[in-house]
């Protein structure tokens, strides 16, 4: 998604400065929860999804 050159929006605080302030918007679709956690981690993504437990720890074992 990119911005709208010619969307009309100020902002109200500060009407010099035209709205929205973020230029485009990147869906990654990243279906592998422990490649997602990694990329999360090496800052290839900035948000994610919940991901389940497992993917992040490691291994999956019970540990008292």
């Amino acid at each position: 998604m990119i911005k709208n050159p010619n969307y009309w929006g100020t902002d109200e605080r500060y009407p010099q400065n035209k709205l929205p302030y973020v230029n485009s918007i990147k869906y990654l679709i990243i279906p592998d929860d422990a490649t997602a956690l990694e990329a999360m981690r090496a800052g290839k993504i900035d948000i994610m999804n919940a991901v389940f437990a497992e993917a992040g720890s490691g291994n999956t074992e019970n540990k008292p």
